[in-house]
This record gives C-alpha cells, sequence and structure tokens, in this order.
C-alpha cells in the first residue's frame, strides 16, 4: 500500500502518473492527496516508511519515484518511528513545486 502526497493542486498530474506506474509495479495506491494547508512538505522528494521490514519496498518505490521525476532528481528514503504493530504503508512526498 502506498499513499502519494503532492504540495499543492498542481502537482495532480505528477502524482497521478507516480500512482499508475506503482499500480502496474502491482502496488496498491489508492489516490492522489493534496496536503497543502494540512501538513509541511519536504525539500526533496521522499518515500517514507514506518517499519524497519519495509525498507526494500521502500528503496524499491523510491527507484521508481525517480525514473518518473527525472534525471537528476534525488529521492530521500525516511524511516518515520511510530508506536504499532499493525502493517503500516509507503507514502510518497513531493516537494513544493509546478
Amino acid at each position: 500500500l502506498v499513499y502519494i502526497q503532492v504540495a499543492n493542486e498542481g502537482q495532480r498530474a505528477i502524482g497521478e502518473r507516480l500512482r499508475r506506474v506503482l499500480l502496474e509495479s502491482r502496488y496498491v495506491a489508492p489516490g492522489v492527496e493534496n496536503i497543502a494547508g494540512k501538513a509541511k512538505p519536504p525539500a526533496s522528494a521522499e518515500v517514507r516508511y514506518f517499519s524497519r521490514e519495509d525498507s526494500e519496498s521502500a528503496a524499491a518505490v523510491a527507484r521508481q519515484v525517480a525514473v518518473e521525476l527525472g534525471a537528476g532528481t534525488s529521492v530521500q528514503i525516511r524511516l518515520v518511528s511510530r508506536d504499532t504493530t499493525k502493517k503500516q504503508p509507503l507514502e510518497v512526498w513531493l516537494p513544493p513545486g509546478p
């Protein structure tokens, strides 16, 4: 399960393109969320994961995101600690931009 977060509505098309690529790779990607006014976007693209077991999946998603965003795009992979034993999704966060 991969959630896609965009910094503004102008990025929805990019988010949808990432969603299609992830769906083609057999990930469940239910939609694109515009986080404007709800959360602070990162300075560069990120894939966030919440369980150490998901590090390889996070790296694979980050590689796909980097390819889709274009040459020279840096995609950070970030482990975010959560106090839970439930399976957590991966999250793709896009920085502010067009």
